[in-house]
């Protein structure tokens, strides 16, 4: 009966360690896109914690950008269900990635986000801009001015 004991014992440690071991964060940096779901890990903690915006976002944050920063991830829904990476795609001439992601909504329906990331040090990345629907971090401003295109002044009779 000892024998069996041990040897059913040995059977059930050695499970729990290859289950173990199937569990745990890979070792190593994460790429763009485990960093760009990251961004959801945030929105779903509620209160954003110091820590990871700087390592998501980068340590310089400060004043208007910190705060609409701040806006922009209260407005994004906590997902339904795990998000979804729908692909990523190095931008051309640039050393960014730009990572398509889906979420489910709580209220039903699904929400596609873009975010662009450049990599911060060796291995790390930070995220740049993101959008969803409704929102963007940071926003572009509108141009302002005359337009793409101008016109002549109206002619008057007889002037040239």
């Amino acid at each position: 009966m000892t024998r069996r004991f041990h040897g059913a014992l040995a059977a059930v440690v050695m499970l729990l360690t290859l289950t173990a071991c199937g569990d745990e964060e890979p070792y190593g940096p994460a790429g763009p896109e485990k960093t760009a779901l990251q961004l959801f890990e945030l929105v779903q903690a509620g209160q954003p914690d110091e820590e990871m915006i700087s390592a998501l976002f980068g340590a310089g944050l400060e004043g208007r950008n910190r705060s609409a920063l701040l806006e922009t991830l209260a407005a994004i829904p906590a997902p339904r269900a795990a998000v979804e990476l729908v692909g990523s795609e190095r931008l051309e001439g640039l050393d960014r990635v730009v990572v398509d992601l889906r979420a489910e909504l709580p209220a039903g329906g699904m929400a596609s986000y873009s975010v662009q990331l450049e990599p911060a040090s060796p291995g790390e990345w930070k995220i740049l801009w993101f959008q969803g629907p409704g929102l963007e971090w940071p926003r572009r401003e509108r141009p302002h001015g005359e337009g793409l295109t101008t016109s002549a002044p109206p002619q008057v009779d007889g002037a040239p």
